[in-house]
């Protein structure tokens, strides 16, 4: 039953039905997802398991697409909300309230049963995609990469979820994983999931700026955070440099990769991240030996003047 019902979601080999032909499908998504294919997609042995989990993640991108499941897993293009059948608030046919709640929850580990209770607090929507990205299966994989760039990519928008440090911490490693891929299509979905998750940085950035301003009066974007007036937090507003270095480092390999196609995807996803990155990270990448070193320095000088320009207007 469970499968049929995955087969029906995701729609199967040939084009289905409307799936929200009844016009309810986005104030019952965000149930379906918790309840089933999020249980689902959870990493349990055997084999036909391993075929529900593939078929729930295939059901999760096509709610995220919503009426727009034609587009390409590797595209890097946005679905504008005046686009005929968007669902306003939702991201495809899932509410954007929902997105944001799976976004920043970011915990690995069960929590201890309820008083009385036997169950225990699954793991979030992140973890349990992340732990899909380590599955033998390239279509899995795939289908993941891709869940992470609709995700991700509507973070960027003004209207998106909210993101935090903690969960761009608990992503980023993974997705730069991915670039080591055996499958060269899974290094290319590595590279538009990552070109995402730097579009929802920047969205961070300039949210957390505006929130330190509310909060102390003050902007003071070169600092890591600052602790909020009210509750005594510490709220990060950006990422170490640490963080920065190792993002710039594993993706600066890849741009002088011997395929071509390759090396264009990840120059693209390079430019992103070198723009938002501090300028000591981006003046510590070193191409002396690379091939394609003239076309990475083009990147990375056009990456400072832009920073440059910015910190002037």
């Amino acid at each position: 039953v469970l499968e049929t019902l995955l087969k029906l979601l995701h729609g199967g080999e040939a084009r289905p039905p409307p799936l929200d032909a009844a016009g309810a499908l986005s104030s019952n998504a965000a149930t379906l997802v918790d309840s089933v294919l999020l249980p689902t997609a959870t990493w349990r042995a055997g084999r036909r398991l391993a075929r529900l989990r593939l078929l729930a993640v295939r059901a999760l991108v096509r709610l995220l697409q919503g009426p727009h499941a034609d587009v390409s897993p590797n595209s890097d293009r946005t679905i504008d909300a005046a686009d005929a059948g968007v669902v306003t608030g939702c991201i495809g046919w899932v509410p954007r309230s929902a997105v944001s709640t799976w976004v920043m929850a970011v915990t690995t580990a069960p929590a201890s049963p309820a008083a009385g209770g036997t169950s225990a607090r699954p793991p979030g929507l992140l973890p349990v995609l992340l732990g899909c990205l380590d599955e033998d299966d390239l279509a899995l994989r795939l289908e993941t990469l891709t869940a992470f760039r609709l995700l991700l990519g509507d973070v960027s928008a003004a209207h998106g979820p909210d993101l935090t440090a903690a969960a761009i911490k608990l992503v980023y490693p993974e997705l730069l994983r991915r670039l080591d891929d055996a499958a060269d299509a899974a290094r290319l979905a590595a590279c538009a999931a990552l070109s995402a998750l730097a579009r929802a940085v920047a969205a961070w950035h300039a949210c957390a700026d505006r929130r330190r301003e509310a909060a102390l009066g003050a902007t003071g974007s070169e600092s890591l955070g600052y602790a909020d007036p009210a509750s005594g937090e510490f709220i990060e507003t950006r990422l170490d440099v640490v963080h920065w270095d190792s993002i710039l480092r594993a993706v600066v390999v890849h741009a002088d990769d011997p395929a071509v196609e390759m090396q264009a995807a990840a120059l693209a996803t390079l430019a992103e991240f070198a723009r938002l990155a501090p300028a000591a990270s981006v003046a510590a990448v070193d191409v002396p030996l690379f091939r394609e070193r003239d076309r990475i320095r083009a990147v990375l000088a056009a990456a400072t003047a832009a920073q440059q320009a910015a910190a002037e207007e």
